[in-house]
Formats: structure tokens, C-alpha cells, sequence
């Protein structure tokens, strides 16, 4: 069994809110201050410990975390990032310092570290909050209350997640999930979008994320559909034989069954299929 040592005995854990931001550079807000954390490992070590969300992390998965083959003095190493951290967590709040907890070893077992956190205090559990219950708004057909948890979500988004600092594969496929998150809220919202009658506004961003991600057949449908809902029928048909050149020739993908129908409701010109395309997404 693993058990909590508070670095300062007897005393109990205090709630300072702290804002933190891992969605770009990383960044730590107190009281609306912004402040910045010295040194690559040490923030490498406080991003390891954020992303359990205040669950004890045993050394071993620590060490995992950041380094992709620990070198022999890994143990050493993070007992040195965990006392600069809290140094420089002690620095921005004092009060701070109790919430970050040793956890001694029992047993044969390692010991670790926990650092407490609300779930509100870290932005990448903010956004994969919001941007869930956005897409789960858009699939249950409350489409303004998707629009608007989805751009909340996105405007979290400052940049690559966990720049400045080295972290292992494990991490980063863990940061390419979130990734892959952000680019489905960001086509959800364009969707959301075109079902509030603002197509026209919406096409820059669909032909954006299109050049990032062109084997994105959900962002070829609501590009033909945004077209043609603004009245540009030409270019609606012209983006279905880009999507067709694209997906087949340069991915080797069939396309789907229901962009094909989307397909067909344009070539008859029966608009209220093609804005019913909106309540398809599943």
C-alpha cells in the first residue's frame, strides 16, 4: 500500500486555486498573475504529474513519462525536478507547497508523488470536458449549446500541447488522442454552425482544416453542404470531385455511403436534404 507523507506533518491540504496550461506553452496563473516554470525537466515533471489529475503516480510511471529509456540516475533526477518544483510552486504561492505530497513506498513498493489538483485548474481536462459534452449536444440535436461548448472548448487552444519540455512516446500519444479531439470540435463546430444558417461564414475555416487533414470526410460534407446552403451550387459539386480525387487517388479511401446521398441531394437540388445532412452526425 502506497501512503501520503504532507510535507509539512499534520497540516491539511490547502485549496489555492491555480490555473494551469499545458495546451501551449506552459503557463501557471494565480490571482489572474501569469508565471512560467525554469528548466525542461522540471516542467517535464510538474506536466507528468498534472496529467493524473491528482491521483498518486508511482515513481516507475513517472520516469516512463519522461524519459522514453531511463537512464540510471532517473530516480535521483526526479527527486531533484519534484524539489525544484515545489520550490518554484512555493515561490508563486506558499501555500501551494502543501498540495504537493511524497508518497512513501510500502512493501517493496517504489513510493511516488501526488500533486493535487482540482479538475477546473488544468485546461486539458477542461477541454476534453467541454468539448465531449459539445459533441454529445451536437449528436442529441442541441445545436446552439454545441456551438457554444465547442468554441469554449477551442478557445483553450493556445498551441502544440507540452511545449518547452521532453516527454516519452507514451506521453505524446496521450497529447495526439487530445490532438485528434481538438480537430473533430473544431469540424463539430463548423457543423453546428452551417445548422444555424451561417454557412458563408464558415468556409475559410472548413478549406483550413481540409489543408491540415484532407482525409477528413466529415469536413468535405460540410464544405458542399456549406456551399450550397449559401447558394454556390458550382462549388458545392466542384468540392465533391475534390473530395472524390482526394480521398480515392490520394488516400485510396471509398467514400461513404452518405456523402454519396449528400452527393445526390445536390445534383437534385433538394435543399432540405442537404440541411438535413446536419442531424446526421453520429
Amino acid at each position: 500500500m502506497l501512503h501520503d507523507i504532507c510535507i509539512h506533518a499534520g497540516l491539511a491540504i490547502q485549496r489555492v486555486m491555480m490555473s494551469f496550461f499545458i495546451l501551449g506553452p506552459l503557463q501557471i496563473k494565480v490571482a489572474d498573475q501569469e508565471h512560467s516554470i525554469d528548466a525542461a525537466p522540471v516542467r517535464a515533471a510538474l506536466i507528468a504529474l498534472l496529467l493524473e489529475e491528482g491521483h498518486p503516480v508511482p515513481v516507475p510511471v513517472l520516469l516512463r513519462r519522461i524519459w522514453e529509456c531511463p537512464p540510471k540516475t532517473a530516480k535521483n533526477n526526479l527527486r531533484l525536478y519534484v524539489s525544484r518544483l515545489r520550490q518554484q510552486l512555493s515561490a508563486i504561492d506558499p501555500a501551494f507547497r502543501t498540495r504537493i505530497t511524497t508518497i512513501r513506498g510500502a512493501g517493496g513498493e517504489s513510493g511516488g508523488y501526488r500533486l493535487y489538483i482540482e479538475p477546473d485548474e488544468l485546461d486539458f481536462i477542461r477541454f476534453q470536458q467541454t468539448a465531449n459534452r459539445g459533441l454529445h449536444a451536437l449528436r442529441s440535436g442541441c445545436t446552439e449549446s454545441a456551438r457554444a461548448s465547442l468554441a469554449q472548448a477551442l478557445s483553450l487552444w493556445r498551441g502544440p500541447i507540452g511545449q518547452g519540455c521532453s516527454l516519452s512516446s507514451r506521453v505524446r500519444a496521450q497529447f495526439d488522442a487530445v490532438e485528434q479531439l481538438r480537430s473533430t470540435a473544431r469540424e463539430c463546430l463548423t457543423e453546428a454552425l452551417i445548422n444555424l444558417g451561417r454557412s458563408a461564414e464558415v468556409i475559410p475555416e472548413i478549406r483550413k482544416i481540409l489543408e491540415l487533414e484532407p482525409h477528413r470526410e466529415k469536413s468535405w460534407e460540410n464544405l458542399i453542404r456549406a456551399y450550397y446552403l449559401s447558394g454556390d451550387i458550382a462549388k458545392a459539386l466542384d468540392t465533391w470531385e475534390n473530395a472524390v480525387s482526394t480521398m480515392g487517388k490520394q488516400y485510396g479511401l471509398d467514400l461513404s455511403p452518405d456523402l454519396q446521398r449528400l452527393h445526390l441531394a445536390v445534383l437534385r437540388r433538394d435543399t432540405d436534404a442537404v440541411r438535413a445532412f446536419g442531424s446526421a452526425f453520429a
